[in-house]
């Protein structure tokens, strides 16, 4: 009986935890098409900013490398609008088999251009400095490299 009530408490718990995950979703237009499922990661760091990771599931059909977003807010953590003038870092990048490249990101001379809204921000209260966030994230690619053609627009839902 104990044994039952164990399994059923972490269950419960485990369901719990993973109810709070948000769905993520995004897709890709222009020069490479396809859309693919993604998870969000967000935590504090140690310098009191958010550092907020969109990594996709698996690319779609013809990508080789997909990096939907890497993104460091400035902190403290609330909700808001994020632009390369406003964010403290920022990638993203897609690559083909082909070899072809584009990426968006914070640099001396900005590449791209990425437009992050964050509806809603919550500690989680288990896990430290991770938080559960919801927002939407776009972004415009320019080619890179070898075969700088088109550009690749990025909008991802969380």
């Amino acid at each position: 009986m104990r044994l039952q009530a164990a399994a059923l408490a972490l269950a419960l718990h485990a369901s719990a935890a993973h109810a709070g995950s948000p769905s993520c979703s995004g897709t890709l237009s222009g020069a490479v098409k396809g859309a693919f499922s993604c998870t969000v990661e967000a935590a504090v760091n140690a310098a009191g900013n958010v550092r907020l990771v969109i990594a996709a599931e698996a690319p779609p059909a013809g990508v080789k490398t997909l990096v939907p977003a890497e993104l460091e807010i400035p902190g403290p953590p609330a909700a808001g609008t994020h632009t390369l003038k406003t964010l403290v870092g920022a990638r993203a990048s897609v690559s083909t088999a082909a070899g072809a490249s584009w990426s968006a990101a914070k640099a001396k001379r900005n590449r791209g251009e990425v437009s992050l809204a964050l509806e809603s921000l919550e500690r989680e209260r288990s896990a430290g400095d991770a938080l559960t966030v919801s927002g939407s994230f776009h972004a415009r690619l320019v080619g890179a490299g070898r075969g700088k053609k088109g550009e690749i627009v990025l909008d991802v839902t969380f």
